[in-house]
């Protein structure tokens, strides 16, 4: 589930003008990394609330550049309303933020909140197992 948001996500960013990279996981874990192309957007996942049959998941949104910051600010904003704008999340609050990887790398990042259906699987009968004295279920 959340694996297919991932992946959609990734796609969008990549796809967007001036983004050059697009990555899952921790920022914290590209730190001190040569092989990062900037400007470049992160995907982590905060939380995932389920309600009946669907999950919403609070995706944090990362996008960053090594530039100065008041430029790699502007590029990055920018980045990030094309991506949130062509998925039609509506309203969210930009944060900027520094970050003293080898180089210092500067951008913004934005929680949105995405809708998964939750698939369940088709639930067997108990008839199909047996009981073991301790309590444990078996398949016959």
């Amino acid at each position: 589930m959340i694996l297919n948001v991932v992946n959609n996500l990734k796609l969008v960013a990549i796809n967007t003008p001036m983004c050059n990279q697009s990555s899952f996981g921790d920022i914290t874990l590209y730190d001190n990394k040569a092989d990062i192309n900037y400007p470049y957007c992160n995907i982590d996942v905060v939380s995932g609330f389920i309600n009946n049959y669907s999950i919403k998941y609070t995706i944090r949104l990362y996008v960053c550049d090594r530039n100065e910051p008041y430029i790699a600010y502007n590029k990055s904003e920018q980045i990030l309303t094309q991506i949130i704008n062509s998925l039609d999340l509506g309203s969210y609050t930009i944060n900027y933020f520094t970050l003293n990887f080898k180089d210092q790398v500067n951008g913004v990042w934005a929680d949105i909140q995405v809708d998964d259906k939750v698939e369940i699987p088709c639930v067997t009968t108990i008839s199909e197992y047996m009981t073991l004295e301790n309590g444990d279920l078996i398949k016959k």
